[in-house]
């Protein structure tokens, strides 16, 4: 699995850190990648919660307090 390091604002809406990620995964791996991205963060309890909308990003944020960072899951052009 890579791991890739991706800075952004707090204020960034999911439409906006799913194309940095996409970008970020597209020049550091020279792969290409699909979207949509399904994306999914670990909380404070070690949960993966699935991301799908604004206020989702703010409570990756909210619960990445401690830490100082939020760890993303990542996967490209899921099936339904």
């Amino acid at each position: 699995d890579d791991k890739f390091v991706v800075v952004v604002l707090t204020t960034i809406g999911f439409g906006a850190l799913a194309d940095k990620v996409a970008k970020k995964v597209r020049v550091c791996s020279g792969r290409p990648i699909e979207l949509p991205l399904r994306m999914r963060y670990i909380d404070e309890d070690g949960d993966s919660v699935l991301m799908s909308d604004d206020d989702d990003v703010q409570m990756a944020f909210e619960g990445a307090r401690r830490t100082g960072h939020v760890e993303l899951l990542v996967t490209a052009n899921p099936t339904a």
